[in-house]
């Protein structure tokens, strides 16, 4: 239904590119696909990612339930203590570079970056939040 009501909408408006109705038929594409695994029900070999999300969800949502408020407090206290560089200079940002240290992308330049604000604290800082949360 999402994808006719977009599609419907986006005959009338051709001009906006990523507009409303661009996201609306993205949105019903998603779901058509997410729909596809009720039907992948009856075939037991193709199943298995759909049966392994509806056991591990509860045990990912009391994970996640434990872990989001640690992150809030990493991601506020770099926004108030290092605010004057570019990577906290507002919650996205903070965000943003947060995850990127989880991910190994810029580990070294949030090192320099923090350094040059506040040694000791921003090697603390990105110290504890790699141990906590990359090992």
């Amino acid at each position: 239904m999402v994808q006719v009501f977009g599609a419907g909408i986006s005959l009338f408006d051709s001009d906006n590119v990523m507009s409303s109705t661009e996201i609306l038929v993205g949105f019903g594409c998603f779901l058509a696909y997410i729909n596809i695994g009720r039907y992948l029900k009856f075939y037991p070999d193709y199943s298995t990612i759909f049966e392994t999300i509806s056991r591990a969800l509860p045990n990912v949502l009391r994970y996640l339930l434990g872990v989001v408020p640690i992150f809030l407090g990493f991601l506020f206290f770099g926004l108030c203590m290092f605010w004057r560089s570019e990577r906290f200079s507002n919650t996205s940002n903070s965000m943003i570079s947060l995850f990127a240290i989880l991910n190994g992308d810029s580990v070294m330049d949030s090192f320099r970056d923090l350094s040059s604000f506040s040694f000791l604290m921003g090697q603390v800082y990105i110290y504890l939040f790699s141990i906590l949360f990359m090992v």
